[in-house]
């Protein structure tokens, strides 16, 4: 679903998600642009401080990268914004998503005949060690720990600390205990 009110259709006889274009679309170009004003004007406008914005309350599926457009290792202009992008699609209030094959960096280009790039055959025995060996893959390993350890990364409220263009922090707080990123 790239676009609609949510608030119309999630909810419990319904869908209980639904994808976070809005976001996908600031998190890379944020990066890209090092414009950090951007995510957090979609992340103001969907979850607001202390869980105030539109979507509060609902746990929307958080991506980088899809069946339907470029991998992040693509899209990015500097290939070390894999390491934030990541961290922050970990972090961010919603369920992060992660498309096959993107745990390892794979590159794929959409392209205008053909999305064949975007969901290659992989075979896996090739990357069987790589969470000892891939940078990446160890980076998502260890940000899906890190997620399913930390109740506050998976139900806390949203709070801007510091944003300028290039720096953003912000908290996420459950039950009296925060995380800072």
């Amino acid at each position: 679903m790239i676009h609609g009110n949510y608030r119309e259709i999630i909810n419990d006889d319904m869908l209980h998600s639904a994808t976070n274009y809005e976001c996908f679309k600031g998190l890379y170009s944020s990066f890209n642009s090092m414009n950090m004003f951007e995510i957090n004007h979609s992340l103001m406008r969907q979850f607001g401080q202390d869980g105030q914005g539109l979507y509060r309350g609902m746990k929307l599926l958080s991506f980088v990268d899809n069946h339907d457009v470029e991998r992040i290792y693509t899209k990015l202009s500097n290939k070390a914004h894999f390491v934030p992008v990541h961290v922050m699609l970990y972090t961010l209030p919603g369920i992060p998503s992660l498309y096959y094959g993107s745990e390892f960096g794979i590159e794929g280009r959409k392209e205008r005949t053909s999305d064949d790039s975007l969901r290659p055959a992989l075979n896996y025995e090739d990357y069987k060690d790589a969470v000892d060996t891939n940078p990446c893959t160890k980076l998502v390993a260890a940000l899906g720990k890190l997620r399913q350890n930390t109740p506050a990364l998976c139900y806390g409220d949203y709070k801007e600390l510091l944003l300028q263009n290039t720096h953003f922090a912000y908290a996420r707080t459950f039950e009296g205990k925060s995380v800072i990123t």
